[in-house]
């Protein structure tokens, strides 16, 4: 991450759609937070966050939910600019 410290959660989240065929009952959410260690005398530290949510079960075939390796290539090709 360009030299940056960061760090990835994930979470599984679960619901209960009221149409199970249009929404997800699982699905997980990554979050990358990455500190951009830019702090100055007048301006706190900031921190820049990507959050990529995906589908496990349920919801509509189409479009196809993501896959694990394509969150995993979203959050290992993220770059700062």
């Amino acid at each position: 991450m360009d030299g940056k410290k960061g760090v990835v959660a994930t979470a599984r989240v679960a619901s209960k759609p009221t149409d199970p065929a249009c929404a997800s009952s699982e699905g997980e959410v990554a979050v990358l937070c990455v500190d951009l260690d830019n702090a100055t005398a007048t301006r706190p530290r900031g921190y820049a966050l990507l959050v990529v949510a995906a589908d496990l079960t349920g919801g509509p075939a189409t479009p196809a939910p993501l896959t694990e390796a394509a969150v995993d290539s979203i959050l290992g090709t993220a770059r700062l600019r």
